[in-house]
């Protein structure tokens, strides 16, 4: 993401509810994220061992 988007976004948090802020802070903190992204990592290594690039 670019730095000027980003500012723009974060600029946009401010005016959420309660509602959508305890929504994104939930995501924010979700480590189901991080397993998912670990295990697609993992499975496309054992699968395509050489660099996708």
């Amino acid at each position: 993401m670019a730095p000027m988007a980003f500012k723009q976004w974060l600029g946009g948090v401010a005016s959420l509810t309660t509602r959508q802020k305890a929504k994104l802070l939930k995501a924010l903190s979700a480590d189901d994220d991080i397993e998912q992204v670990l295990a697609l990592v993992e499975s496309r290594l054992t699968t395509l061992p050489a660099c996708p690039h």
